[in-house]
């Protein structure tokens, strides 16, 4: 009868949705095992920006240094030289063409700092993003979807091959598209805690902008 029709009907949206989150769900653990399996994430980078006619608008290469939770150094190349280094807490960036250094409070944001996603902690990565993942010829994508409909990107994807992080792009709402590859990723290697202080050249000058 159409009553049991209808009861079956809704049964079914039901259990659709239900698999849905089930999906969404055990996506993100995937993702978070992922992420928990990295101690330490080493290699050559190219990060290269797009806008949204397909242009070029930023491009440079360097070095990176990632370890967890939340250290990193990045030393760029080219076009010009610059250093990044975090220990976890505060963030020191050396422009060397300017003869400066300006140091400030980290923000564990993966949008303002992309690669936290390598050596932070996952454990709120599925409450403030439904994340998606497929595969492709290249290997694991896990695609990343802020849940709050302020957030100043529309998405975030990082590629994995055979367990290792190979990129993270990030799509903005304008349209834009920033790319981080990383060339043959080194996991896992004890890395110095030397890697993660500056040493402060003579000359320099240093700005300390960090809050309590």
């Amino acid at each position: 009868c159409w009553r049991m029709r209808r009861l079956s009907s809704l049964a079914a949206i039901l259990a659709a949705t239900i698999f849905s989150l089930n999906v969404w769900a055990d996506d993100g653990a995937v993702l978070k095992t992922r992420l928990d399996q990295l101690v330490s994430v080493s290699g050559a980078f190219k990060q290269v920006t797009i806008n949204a006619q397909d242009r070029v608008v930023q491009e440079n290469s360097g070095w990176l240094w990632v370890r967890s939770p939340a250290s990193f150094r990045v030393e760029t190349t080219a076009p010009f030289a610059q250093t990044l280094v975090s220990d976890g807490d505060s963030l020191w960036t050396f422009d060397e063409d300017l003869a400066q250094i300006i140091v400030r409070n980290l923000e564990r944001d993966i949008v303002e700092v992309p690669i936290l996603l390598l050596g932070g902690s996952a454990e709120n990565l599925v409450d403030a993003y439904e994340v998606t993942r497929y595969d492709d010829e290249d290997g694991e994508k896990f695609v990343l979807s802020p849940r709050d409909e302020g957030a100043l990107f529309e998405s975030m994807t990082i590629a994995f091959t055979d367990d290792l992080p190979m990129s993270i792009s990030i799509r903005d709402s304008l349209g834009q598209r920033t790319s981080i590859d990383i060339d043959e990723p080194v996991i896992n290697e004890a890395v110095s805690d030397n890697r993660f202080v500056l040493e402060i050249p003579e000359g320099v000058d240093v700005i300390d902008d960090r809050t309590t």
